[in-house]
């Protein structure tokens, strides 16, 4: 078997792989990434000899770190399509129902790739390790998109120096998979039978990350998929370190199916840099000081046993509570017996070395912006809306460039969905419009064919909105309403001064401006309902007023006539 790997020539793709990993190695990025993620967890000693002495750690990074992460990953997410295109009136009017079913898919596939759940998951990839990742392909079985978080280490940019992940001359995807697993890949993509026996098992497992998967169970393959644009067009090809499974294929994307979140920016790096790695030593500093306060307060702080093993026979007593010490030699006297046994007097340790290891734990804490006030607790059912809303963005400021930078990263895979859609549909895409349940309880798709090239005529004008939800925030809006609804401005005399309030309230007023539009418009309707059939009412009391009149003007008219008729017989 080894001859005969040994024969295989490797490929070109191998090469540029190795390449790519020879940079990385120089740079550091697979033993930080390992390094990153042990200080996080709590083993900060490995390959550290302390002989008997068990040593401490106080890990405060992953406090900062959790911190950080939930203060970012605090709002819930949606993707909202919508068209700028004012120069054409037809796409206008058509591409909002366009994006209408656009937004219904992408909440589908949202809710299929469980994304709250993975983008929770890259913010805490991403602040541990500096860089979270997702990679989508289209399953062509479920007709939908699929998500899936990768790890840095699986990844190589053709420009390891720039972020920009639609700059990328080329971008190549890791994957380590069974032997048998890798030939029925290749057997799915039809592959040639002579590339499929070249496919062989490796040991290329060293970049992988984290320590368990430096031990592998069985021998796997590492098949790797490179991403390239020719013409603005994604093309793609896979292989192996001796076999070429695809070659140069055409995916019809004008984006890569690949997008990242960087924690923070680095300059000259295409990743960044994360949490965990800029408290490293300050951590280490704080957990030496107190295995040392340990170590010291073991042998000072305690009295430790003084003995005459001359004088004393039974040594093994002394660490039994209550036994005899038996004391030998020619002198019997007890008062002997302090010669022979004793203790060490307990000594204070200087507070100085507790004083610096606390400061290093609050000034780091602090200066990262996790320090008590932003773990700070507040109860919702004692503070006001507002109140809450000034602790959430006071909490937020410190971390604003991630925020922004996920609403970003979210925007990009939103792009990116739309994409593959439209490369994938041919000439039109399916779209659910509405669901309707018939009179068994069933429910039925009201779908609707969309030509890809109207969607493609809109691409450069699409908007992507991000709108976040989060749970104080639906608090908020409850109270604010609440307390909107118990004011004057809600009693139905002060309409007009209520429509003039939430004209006067921003578009992304924590208030719910639209809703409260709405519910104005529904009352004047209401109102405008109730006047006219008052109006109708008394248009009735008129007319019966009126008939009723004639009625009595004709009996008055016919009286006189009946009078005469009576004298006349």
């Amino acid at each position: 078997m080894y001859d005969e790997v040994k024969e295989l020539e490797e490929t070109d793709l191998w090469t540029l792989y190795q390449h790519g990993v020879d940079y990385n190695h120089r740079m550091g990025m697979y033993t930080k990434t390992d390094k990153n993620h042990q200080m996080y967890n709590g083993n900060q000693w490995e390959g550290v000899e302390l002989g008997n002495n068990s040593p401490i750690s106080i890990n405060y990074i992953k406090t900062i770190v959790k911190t950080k992460v939930s203060t970012v990953n605090q709002n819930l997410w949606k993707i909202v399509y919508d068209t700028l295109n004012f120069d054409n009136r037809e796409i206008i009017e058509s591409g909002k129902e366009v994006c209408k079913l656009l937004n219904k898919k992408a909440e589908i596939t949202w809710e299929r790739n469980k994304m709250d759940d993975k983008i929770k998951k890259i913010v805490k990839q991403a602040g541990i390790n500096s860089e979270g990742i997702v990679y989508n392909f289209y399953d062509k079985k479920v007709r939908d998109i699929v998500c899936q978080k990768l790890n840095k280490n699986d990844v190589i940019y053709g420009d390891e120096n720039n972020q920009e992940i639609e700059e990328q001359p080329y971008i190549i995807v890791k994957r380590r998979m069974t032997l048998i697993q890798a030939k029925e890949y290749a057997k799915r993509l039809e592959c040639s039978e002579e590339e499929i026996k070249k496919i062989t098992v490796d040991t290329e497992y060293l970049e992988e990350a984290g320590r368990d998967t430096k031990y592998e169970k069985d021998n796997k393959v590492t098949v790797l998929t490179k991403f390239y644009k020719n013409s603005g067009i994604v093309y793609y090809q896979i292989g192996t370190r001796f076999a070429d499974i695809t070659k140069n294929t055409k995916t019809g994307y004008t984006r890569y199916p690949i997008q990242h979140f960087i924690w923070e920016d680095f300059e000259g790096s295409a990743r960044g840099v994360g949490e965990v790695e800029q408290h490293i030593s300050n951590q280490l500093e704080v957990n030496k000081s107190a295995t040392r306060r340990a170590f010291v307060g073991k042998n000072i702080a305690y009295p430790h046993p003084i003995i005459n093993t001359e004088l004393v026979t039974n040594k093994e007593a002394i660490k039994k509570p209550g036994a005899t010490i038996e004391i030998g030699g020619t002198n019997k006297n007890v008062d002997d017996v302090k010669k022979a046994f004793g203790y060490t007097q307990v000594a204070s340790m200087s507070s100085d070395v507790k004083e610096l290891q606390n400061e290093l734990i609050t000034l780091d804490k602090e200066l990262a912006g996790a320090g008590d006030a932003a773990t700070g607790n507040i109860n919702p059912e004692t503070a006001s809306g507002r109140a809450i809303l000034a602790m959430q963005e006071a909490a937020n400021q410190p971390m604003i460039e991630q925020i922004s930078a996920l609403k970003q990263f979210i925007e990009e895979i939103a792009l990116c969905w739309i994409d593959m859609w439209v490369a994938n549909a041919g000439y039109s895409i399916r779209l659910i419009d509405e669901e309707m349940e018939d009179e068994t309880g069933k429910i039925n798709y009201i779908v609707k064919e969309i030509p890809t090239i109207l969607i493609k005529n809109m691409n450069p004008t699409v908007k992507i909105e991000i709108t976040a939800k989060s749970a104080y925030d639906k608090y908020a809006k409850e109270q604010s309403l609440e307390n909107l609804a118990n004011s004057s401005l809600f009693l139905p005399q002060n309409a007009q001064m209520l429509e003039d309030y939430i004209e006067l309230l921003d578009d992304d007023a924590n208030m719910p401006k639209a809703t409260l539009l709405r519910l104005v418009k529904k009352r004047k309707e209401r109102q405008a309902r109730i006047a006219q059939i008052k109006a109708n009412g008394q248009l009735m009391q008129q007319q019966v007023q009126q008939y009723l009149d004639q009625e009595n003007n004709l009996s008055m008219m016919q009286q006189p006539v009946v009078e005469n008729q009576i004298e006349n017989q």
